[in-house]
């Protein structure tokens, strides 16, 4: 039955509002790193964190909604689909900014400045001209802010992987239930939603297969320079 929609374990992202003030404040030099911290374009940033945070707790809370009664089941299903849908999108957005910070901190020697202060960007679903301080970074918290920020959004990348895989199952189930009462559906995301799931999974194969590419690139290159 689709109510085992309620065993949906998501991957609940919860991000740092602070994250990228804070880092300007550690490094960056006093007052500049205070006064950037509390600039427009960061208090923006926090704003856009904040909004990212509440649109992933709606999210799934839509796509955990209980079921209520028999005579509104119908509805139900209707409505699962239809947050299934929007939990997907918002995933997909997601791991797209994360396969290209990942890509970016695999790719990166430990002196680029640039690329690896812009792994805290990782941490943001979107990324703002705050972004463009990027020389003063200390270097010698460079080799090890880069990894940090790696591995963080390579765990983040499969824990939304996983959550894209019971996004399917719960998508399987709650269709079968739907085009079983022999109903034709006339909503477009309902009519799409067969298809949906099941070619973001592969998307998220994709992009951890690129990421892996990524990596042993990194590590060849690394034995060919000793």
């Amino acid at each position: 039955m689709a109510d085992l929609n309620t065993i949906y374990v998501p991957y609940d992202e919860q991000l740092d509002p602070d994250a990228l003030g804070n880092a300007l404040i550690k490094y960056l030099p006093a007052p500049v790193g205070e006064t950037m911290a509390n600039s427009a374009e960061i208090k923006a940033d926090r704003l856009q964190v904040q909004s990212f945070n509440a649109q992933v707790k709606a999210t799934i809370a839509d796509v955990k909604l209980p079921y209520t009664s028999d005579v509104n089941r119908l509805d139900w299903l209707a409505t699962r689909i239809k947050a299934v849908s929007n939990r997907t999108n918002l995933i997909r957005q997601r791991v797209g900014v994360l396969n290209i910070r990942y890509a970016e901190a695999a790719a990166a020697g430990t002196d680029n400045a640039f690329t690896i202060f812009n792994q805290t960007a990782s941490a943001l679903p979107v990324v703002g001209a705050a972004f463009g301080w990027v020389g003063a970074l200390a270097k010698r918290e460079q080799a090890q802010y880069n990894l940090t920020n790696a591995l963080g959004a390579k765990q983040s990348i499969e824990g939304y992987t996983a959550d894209a895989a019971l996004l399917a199952r719960i998508n399987k189930q709650l269709l079968d239930e739907y085009q079983a009462s022999n109903l034709s559906p006339t909503d477009e995301t309902v009519s799409n939603a067969a298809t949906a799931i099941p070619t973001w999974y592969y998307f998220v194969g994709a992009g951890l297969l690129l990421i892996f590419l990524l990596w042993l690139k990194q590590r060849n290159s690394k034995r060919g320079r000793r």
